[in-house]
């Protein structure tokens, strides 16, 4: 196989991207904040907006392209997060893998794999099945985490052996520098429809007089699957001239 989504915003704007927001400049195209050639993604909330699937969010989606359960898949991402964001205690999630529950499990449970903002820190949070024919949720919060950067653009690579038993794996890049990596625990449900990149903003308790706006840029998202088994060789199939550099991962939570 190959790239399974190619959605860069700059080439190909929201083509093939699912779209949830409450509100009406939710999800436009707009020129990169840097200053930089091409379009971005600009993903806004303000308080007082509508529900959108059924929660406060402005996301887009690759919803009708999954990775199997048991499968092997890669993710590009690329973010900015404005110097005006202020910190408070209501998370956002930036950018997430999802799934879809099967009939009869509990859907408002949390997505297998998150990047959100907590106050002044931006961490990954995972979520999984908690046995091998159990779907009921266990947490897993913080597996790291780092200060958050305001006013420049931050590449992410992720890299996730989907399971339900002990056969799961992630591994992440920060700039082309791995800063996580684990192997031998669940990171997914037992779910038959697989999972799905999601980006944008997505504040699930809403917005507050104290922190009245959420936004945040995206380049769009890129994915991949087993037909990789480095970082360079996904990120040369993904049009990137990137290549890894050395690792900063210490086995600790925090690696920034």
């Amino acid at each position: 196989m190959t790239i399974t989504f190619a959605g860069r915003i700059a080439s190909n704007g929201l083509t093939g991207y699912g779209q949830e927001t409450g509100n009406v400049a939710g999800l436009t195209l707009v020129a990169d904040p840097t200053g930089a050639a091409g379009n971005v993604l600009r993903a806004h909330m303000a308080q007082g907006d509508a529900l959108a699937g059924g929660s406060y969010r402005s996301e887009v989606s690759t919803y009708s392209i999954r990775a199997a359960i048991g499968s092997r898949a890669w993710y590009w991402f690329e973010t900015y997060i404005p110097d005006d964001w202020i910190p408070d205690s209501k998370l956002a999630t930036i950018w997430q893998v999802h799934d879809i529950a099967d009939g009869g499990d509990n859907s408002a449970r949390k997505p297998p794999f998150e990047c959100l903002i907590d106050g002044s820190e931006l961490e990954f949070v995972s979520a999984a099945a908690t046995g091998d024919a159990d779907d009921t949720p266990v947490y897993r919060e913080a597996l790291w985490k780092m200060p958050l950067v305001t006013g420049r653009w931050i590449k992410w690579v992720l890299r996730a052996d989907w399971n339900y038993t002990t056969g799961g794996a992630l591994r992440i890049w920060r700039d082309r520098r791995m800063v996580y990596n684990e192997s031998g625990f669940r990171n997914c449900y037992n779910d038959v429809l697989g999972l799905y990149p999601k980006l944008g903003v997505y504040v699930p308790l809403g917005l507050s007089a104290a922190t009245p706006s959420r936004t945040v840029y995206h380049k769009g998202v890129v994915t991949g699957d087993n037909a990789y088994s480095t970082f360079d060789a996904f990120m040369a199939a993904a049009g990137s001239t990137d290549t890894e550099l050395e690792s900063v991962f210490t086995g600790a939570l925090a690696a920034a």
